[in-house]
């Protein structure tokens, strides 16, 4: 696998500080059926942000491979903020199946998503979907795996909110995205690539 790159917008904006980090492109193991053999096969890069404070953070999405998500929380204990929870911005188990890790070396971050989208992530975790998750990164993926639970109360970062949107349909539906009024930035998870 390959060092994923890390983009960062420096710039405190009203006390916040946003941080993109992107995985790179995965070879897909088992491609759908039909798929030209003379062409790779892979899986699109996944973004995870961090949104932080002067002492905390939170994550907006995460990552599905167990080697990647080491990264990922390597990456939030460097930035030395307290990372108080992960936000999923949709079902799709690549944006938080492999957030065990992360979440073990953040005491009392919690993982989260919005009521309508924990159905979707729920049946992700079935045996069916993750069958055909791990069919896509065999072995990859991690033994201990991560799944919301329903966000109660605001999204915030040391009581700047995080407004949470439900757009409708992107790749799935639900999909929201994150509004960070106080940096004039929205965090769109799959909605754009």
């Amino acid at each position: 696998m390959s060092t994923p790159c890390t983009s960062t917008r420096s710039e405190n904006v009203a006390g916040l500080r946003i941080s993109v980090r992107i995985s790179p492109y995965k070879p897909l193991a088992n491609p759908a059926p039909g798929w030209d053999a003379a062409l790779p096969a892979m899986w699109p890069a996944t973004t995870s942000t961090l949104v932080a404070g002067a002492h905390d953070a939170v994550l907006i999405d995460g990552l599905v491979a167990d080697a990647e998500s080491q990264v990922l929380a390597d990456w939030v204990q460097a930035s030395g903020r307290h990372l108080k929870r992960v936000y999923v911005t949709h079902g799709h188990v690549d944006h938080f199946l492999g957030l065990a890790g992360l979440l073990a070396a953040s005491p009392g971050a919690d993982l989260v998503c919005l009521p309508q989208v924990l159905s979707e992530a729920t049946a992700q975790l079935e045996a069916e979907g993750m069958a055909v998750w791990d069919g896509l990164f065999p072995g990859q993926l991690p033994q201990q795996l991560a799944q919301p639970t329903a966000l109660s109360g605001p999204l915030e970062v040391e009581g700047r909110p995080l407004h949470v949107l439900d757009v409708g349909r992107s790749d799935t539906s639900p999909t929201t995205i994150v509004h960070v009024l106080d940096a004039d930035a929205v965090l769109s998870g799959d909605l754009v690539r």
